[in-house]
């Protein structure tokens, strides 16, 4: 697999962990005003689940590639990625590719 079908496999847990910086920037202002200076020490700790959804996220999807690259779970019919979890379409059950984001459908993977 190609960089990109990597960066788009791992998009949610750097988008998470973006989110959870700008947080940080965010939180660090409010502590300065005070009237909102109270609910920084609960704002901080609201920031930690970015980073253990991105953490998580990172894991599932390194364990993921692993089994594709032993042929193991799922595969995607187009790049051979690895499949994301069953979903229930207008058309029957199928799976997105956490590499190239086609739908596959479950005739294919079964």
């Amino acid at each position: 697999m190609d960089w990109i079908r990597t960066a788009r496999a791992f998009a949610p847990a750097i988008f998470a962990i973006l989110a959870m910086v700008i947080g940080v920037g965010l939180v660090t202002n409010i502590g300065k005003v005070e009237i909102l200076a109270g609910i920084v020490p609960i704002a901080r700790w609201i920031l930690i689940a970015p980073l253990l959804y991105s953490l998580f996220h990172i894991g599932w999807v390194m364990h993921r590639f692993r089994q594709a690259e032993r042929g193991v779970g799922p595969l995607c019919r187009t790049c051979h990625g690895p499949l994301g979890r069953e979903r229930l379409g207008r058309y029957g059950a199928y799976r997105k590719c956490l590499a190239c984001w086609n739908n596959t459908s479950n005739r294919y993977y079964r």
